[in-house]
C-alpha cells in the first residue's frame, strides 16, 4: 500500500494490529510485514511526493510518477503452483478483466 507515513504505518500495524516487521529498505522507504504466512504478506511504501527513490545499484525502483497519493499499490494471491497462476491469468482474460502488468519478483510472480 502507498502510505503518507512509513515509519507510523509500520509502527501502527505492529503495534496496533499485531503484525510482526519482516524487513524495511529505508533507500525505498517500504517496510514488509508478516503474519508467520509468507515473507511478506503487506508491504507498505511511502507516497513518492514527486521525486523517484534509488534501489540497491542505484537503480531507479520507485519511479516519480507512481504512488503520488496514498491507495492500493498492488495484490498478490498465493497460488497453489505456477499452473494455477496459468489458469487465472486465463480466466482474467476471458472475462476481459482490465490489468495494468504483471510481475516476476523472482521469489514470486
Amino acid at each position: 500500500m502507498w502510505v503518507s507515513d512509513v515509519d507510523q504505518s509500520l509502527k501502527f500495524y505492529s503495534e496496533t494490529c499485531g503484525v510482526g516487521v519482516q524487513a524495511t529498505e529505508p533507500a525505498l522507504k517500504a517496510g514488509f510485514l508478516t503474519n508467520g504466512n509468507t515473507h511478506h504478506d503487506m508491504g507498505l511504501v511511502e507516497i513518492t511526493r514527486g521525486k523517484a527513490r534509488l534501489g540497491r545499484g542505484g537503480q531507479v525502483q520507485v519511479p516519480a510518477t507512481m504512488g503520488v497519493k496514498p491507495g492500493l499499490f498492488h495484490i498478490g494471491w498465493e497460488m497453489e503452483n505456477e499452473a494455477v497462476l496459468v489458469d487465472a491469468i486465463r480466466c482474467f482474460s476471458a472475462a476481459e478483466l482490465p490489468y495494468d502488468s504483471t510481475v516476476d519478483y523472482q521469489v514470486s510472480r
